[in-house]
C-alpha cells in the first residue's frame, strides 16, 4: 500500500499501489523497508476516512523509536520527533508529507489500536530482529501499573508480566494479567512467545513451579535461576541438605 498526497491542503489518500508518492513525486524505494514495516503494516485503522493526515504506520514508527531512545511519555516523544536532526533521520524511513504528527495525533493513533494486536506484532518483530548472545539474561517479572486502578469504573489495577532482555535493555515480551496471583498462569503464556534458546531466565519465587521450569528447559531450551523462599519449606530444606552433602563430600567447588 502506498501514499498519494495531491497537495498540502489535502488529506491522505491510501492507494493500493506499492509505490509511495508525495506531491506527485515517487519517493525513494528505501522508505517503508525493513522488518518493522513488515510486521506493523496493515494494522486496522479505525480513524475516520477523509480526515487522516498521517499514516498509522508513521505514528507507530515515531512512537516506537522514541521509546527505544528512552522517552516514555507522548509529550517527550513529540518533542524528540520535532527536533530537526530527528526529522532528518525519520525521513530516511517514512515519508512524513505533512510533517511530524501533532501530540494529539500521536495519542489518537495509539488509541485506535487493539493492545493485543500491537503486542503480538511487537513481540514477533523483537523475535525477528534481536539476536541474543549466549547466556544472555532474560528477567521475567510482574509489575502493577501505577494509576491504572479506577474504583469508580470498577476497574482493577493493570498488572503486566514482562520479559526484559538485559543485553539490549528491551522488553521482548509482555502478558497482561488481572492481579499478581495470576502470574503463575501468565508466565507460561509469556514463555510461549519468546525465542530465548541458550539464555538464562530469572524469575522471583512465584515462578518456582514444575510447569514453568519444565517449559523453560524443554520448550525454550534455556537455563533458569529462580528464587527459593521459606514459603516452600520442605523444598527449601531439601535443597539445603543437598548442598550440605556436596560440601561435606568435597564435591562443591
Amino acid at each position: 500500500m502506498g501514499v498519494k498526497v495531491a497537495g498540502q491542503s489535502t488529506n491522505y489518500e491510501l492507494s493500493y499501489s506499492s509505490e509511495v508518492y508525495v506531491e506527485g513525486i515517487l519517493m525513494s524505494e528505501s522508505l517503508y523497508q525493513g522488518k518493522f514495516f513488515d510486521y506493523f503494516s496493515g494494522l486496522n485503522d479505525s480513524r475516520m476516512e477523509g480526515k487522516i493526515w498521517h499514516r498509522l504506520t508513521d505514528i507507530l514508527f515515531i512512537v516506537t523509536c522514541g521509546i527505544i531512545c528512552g522517552y516514555d511519555e507522548f509529550e517527550l516523544i513529540h518533542v524528540w520527533a520535532k527536533a530537526p536532526d530527528t526529522q532528518k533521520w525519520l525521513k530516511k524511513y517514512i515519508a512524513l508529507p505533512n510533517g511530524i504528527p501533532s501530540l494529539s495525533t500521536l495519542k489518537r493513533g495509539f488509541s485506535v489500536i487493539r493492545p493485543e494486536e500491537f503486542s503480538t506484532r511487537f513481540i514477533s518483530w523483537m523475535n525477528a530482529v534481536l539476536q541474543l548472545p549466549e547466556k544472555d539474561v532474560v528477567s521475567v517479572d510482574g509489575k502493577t501499573s501505577r494509576g491504572s486502578k479506577d474504583e469508580r469504573k470498577g476497574q482493577k489495577a493493570l498488572h503486566m508480566v514482562s520479559a526484559l532482555c538485559h543485553s539490549h535493555g528491551l522488553v521482548i515480551g509482555q502478558v497482561k494479567t488481572d492481579e499478581k496471583s495470576n502470574e503463575i498462569t501468565a508466565i507460561p503464556e509469556l514463555l510461549d512467545q519468546l525465542l530465548i534458546e541458550g539464555s538464562i531466565v530469572t524469575i522471583d519465587a512465584i515462578g518456582l513451579q514444575t510447569k514453568i521450569v519444565t517449559k523453560i528447559v524443554n520448550d525454550n531450551k534455556a537455563d533458569y535461576v529462580i528464587n527459593l523462599k521459606g514459603n516452600q519449606e520442605v523444598f527449601q530444606q531439601e535443597v539445603k541438605e543437598y548442598f550440605t552433602d556436596l560440601e561435606q563430600s568435597g564435591k562443591l567447588e
